[in-house]
């Protein structure tokens, strides 16, 4: 019998100056849509130091994790059938270094406060998850 396990992942809310960071999504899934920064944890890579590795690889920050914000199944189906499925866990941090860029598997990076946010079309969790990090108006 084929057992199947979920994959884990993870994003992060990172807020500065009232402005939180997203990414246009350059891949699928959620192609186009504005989501956390994050990305897939590495087996035997620990969550903490993946969710590190992930937020300087796509955005060039530095950042220490704070808190578990929570978390949220992404399940796709093909047909009936669950293509994949992803445990993301969602952490707030503080950036400590570095200077934003935009990595090669997002498609734009953007700085949006709580007005701009409302203008832009985002993965399905985003809204929750900065709201649950005490971001104004989420």
């Amino acid at each position: 019998m084929l057992m199947r396990f979920p994959a884990v992942g993870c994003s992060a809310v990172i807020q500065e100056h009232g402005r939180a960071l997203l990414v246009k999504r350059g891949r699928p899934p959620a192609q186009g849509l504005w989501a956390l920064p994050g990305g897939k944890v590495e087996w035997g890579e620990p969550v903490a130091r993946g969710l590190e590795r992930e937020i300087r690889e796509e955005t060039g920050l530095t950042v220490r994790v704070e808190k578990l914000l929570g978390y949220q199944d992404a399940i796709m189906s093909e047909g009936g059938d669950v293509s994949s499925h992803y445990v993301i866990l969602c952490f707030a941090v503080e950036p400590v270094g570095g200077r934003v860029r935009c990595g090669d598997d997002a498609g734009e990076l953007r700085w949006v406060t709580a007005e701009e946010l409302q203008g832009l079309e985002v993965v399905r969790g985003t809204v929750e998850f900065l709201s649950r990090a005490g971001f104004p108006g989420a």
